[in-house]
């Protein structure tokens, strides 16, 4: 009886376990879904709000010199600009080394018997970065410290062949170079840029020296808008690996912090503005090597939240918002229009690396979106300008000017629109003080400590 029983329970187990195993096998289980990366739905994964180092890496202005004193300048959107960057691209350089054959009498030759062309830049570029950007053929091996700020294209006077000056590296080391250009190609860009709007120089000096216009000129006023950036909740999850670690903080004024114990991002409620840091590499003495992070940075800035304009890259050393006022290397990336910058941190991306690593991004949360030309308006011509930046009581100095550039300034903000004015942005050496002043009144705007770079 007792063996029946036995076989009874064993056999009701094994139709139960099959019962059960059937079950699971006929039922779909219901899994919890991973997000996934969480990206800005305007860009990081569009290829047009990403941009190259050949997009954003390139002459901030070209200067031409016919001889005689007489100049023109040339800026980004200009035919004869393309023109000229395409010949420094198509040309190949020989024999690049260390020279100290240049000082100020012979740069004062180069620029002033012409012709020749001088390509500045608001970056101090390495050679592996000039070469990594496509925008010079080389064709010897390279000093890999070899830096420059501004590279000059002339024909030498004892062989009448052209030659490349590289100067403007943070210890002012100068290279030579050997040039074989297309042939025809400088003596039309030359002639196509003849009458073009003449431009004089000021500081003479090769370490200082500038162009602003012989005359007043005509120069386009613009109002933009104001888009709010799309999905900052997104934006803010790129920066973590693991959202599950992070914290949210929020402050007194509605601004929130997120954090995982080791980067933070500040999304500010009153101002608007998106601070990232990285605390661990804020830490750390920082290095400066060159322009080494010129690339890293550009990707870190791709990779969280794009671009939504044309940009070109600026960098100055110097302290800054991120870290607490340890010094890094800030690259910049403004929007322009036409070659002309544009100041606003609404525009302006900056990227701190401290040490080879991202310390630290500042960005708005909001957008300029495409600028609306409304009239033109005739800016102060160089002569004018320095007469007014130098008067008693304004304390720039002259002598200790090192850079004045025309840009639009970002004011009289509306709802979502704001206006686009030209000023002159005076930089002076010593205490690192600038100006900002009205291109078309002259009045004085604004005078600060520090470099104004889209910092105001």
């Amino acid at each position: 009886m007792r063996e029946k029983l036995k076989s009874g329970l064993l056999t009701l187990l094994v139709l139960l376990s099959l019962t059960l195993s059937l079950g699971i096998w006929r039922t779909t289980p219901q899994f919890e879904a991973i997000d996934g990366p969480q990206y800005l739905s305007n860009g990081v994964t569009d290829p047009i709000y990403q941009r190259t180092l050949q997009s954003v890496l390139h002459p901030r202005l070209l200067v031409v010199h016919f001889g005689e004193q007489r100049h023109t300048v040339l800026f980004p959107g200009e035919n004869a600009y393309q023109d000229g960057v395409d010949l420094l691209r198509d040309a190949s350089f020989f024999d690049i080394r260390i020279t100290t054959d240049y000082g100020e009498e012979e740069w004062a030759d180069i620029v002033g018997r012409g012709p020749s062309l001088q390509y500045e830049f608001d970056v101090a570029m390495s050679a592996p970065t000039i070469e990594q950007s496509k925008l010079i053929n080389f064709t010897s091996n390279l000093d890999p410290s070899m830096q420059a700020k501004t590279i000059y294209l002339f024909r030498a006077p004892e062989d009448n062949d052209w030659r490349a000056l590289f100067h403007g590296g943070p210890d002012n080391r100068m290279y030579i170079s050997r040039v074989v250009l297309p042939n025809d190609r400088p003596s039309k860009l030359f002639a196509d840029v003849q009458g073009g709007v003449l431009y004089d120089l000021f500081g003479q000096s090769l370490h200082k020296n500038f162009y602003l216009p012989a005359q007043r000129r005509p120069v386009a006023l613009y109002t933009a808008e104001i888009n709010e950036a799309p999905n900052t909740k997104r934006l803010i999850d790129t920066f973590f690996a693991d959202r599950s670690l992070t914290r949210r903080v929020l402050e007194r004024d509605g601004s929130q912090i997120v954090t995982d114990g080791s980067r933070s991002v500040r999304v500010g409620k009153a101002d608007g503005e998106i601070i990232y840091r990285n605390i661990a590499a804020n830490r750390r003495t920082a290095r400066q090597d060159g322009d080494s992070g010129v690339v890293q940075a550009l990707n870190f800035a791709n990779e969280h939240g794009g671009f939504s304009s044309t940009v070109i890259l600026a960098h100055e050393l110097r302290s800054f918002p991120l870290n607490n006022g340890i010094e890094g290397r800030v690259f910049d990336f403004r929007q322009h229009i036409t070659g002309i910058p544009v100041i606003s941190d609404i525009s302006t991306i900056y990227v701190r690396i401290v040490d080879q690593e991202v310390g630290g991004m500042k960005r708005s949360q909001s957008t300029l979106g495409k600028p609306y030309r409304t009239r033109d308006a005739d800016v102060l011509s160089g002569r004018e300008l320095i007469e007014r930046a130098t008067a008693d009581g304004v304390l720039i100095d002259r002598n200790r000017i090192t850079d004045v550039y025309l840009a639009y300034l970002a004011r009289n903000a509306r709802g979502e629109l704001v206006d686009l004015y030209p000023v002159y942005v005076i930089e002076q050496a010593g205490e690192r003080r600038s100006a900002v002043f009205d291109a078309v009144t002259g009045e004085q705007l604004l005078i600060e400590e520090g470099n104004l770079r889209g910092l105001e």
